[in-house]
């Protein structure tokens, strides 16, 4: 049930075809745990890479924005040496974001009257 045009990649092809296909596969797995996390109400994922070279080594760093109805959650510091890590990393921190935002709500009530509210907007537009 991915939504293709929902996940927007940013400087992909700056990498090599080996690094494109992990990001795009860590992506094609976790897309709908972070869906889920937004209770179907995700808009927009924008994932942009960036390869910073390093005397011949690649620093890469991955960012991730994604937009709600309400609220747009991005990360800051999700960086390594390997590709790999650096998208779990950000995948990591997203998730830990949406997740926190919902859970530390006043109170229960409020958090549904939040979701209820992200669901109604999507259904508007």
């Amino acid at each position: 049930m991915k939504d293709n045009n929902i996940i927007q990649y940013i400087n992909l092809k700056e990498l090599n075809p080996e690094e494109q296909a992990v990001v795009t596969g860590i992506f094609d797995k976790e897309y709908e745990k972070i869906h889920r996390l937004f209770s179907g109400n995700l808009l927009n994922l924008l994932v942009h890479t960036k390869v910073h070279d390093k005397g011949g080594k690649k620093k890469y760093s991955v960012h991730i924005r994604a937009e709600a109805p309400t609220k747009i959650f991005a990360t800051k510091k999700a960086v390594d040496w390997n590709l790999k890590t650096a998208t779990r990393k950000a995948v990591a921190e997203i998730k830990n974001h949406v997740s926190h935002e919902f859970k530390h709500q006043h109170n229960k009530k409020e958090a549904f009257k939040l979701k209820r509210m992200m669901r109604k907007t999507t259904r508007v537009v």
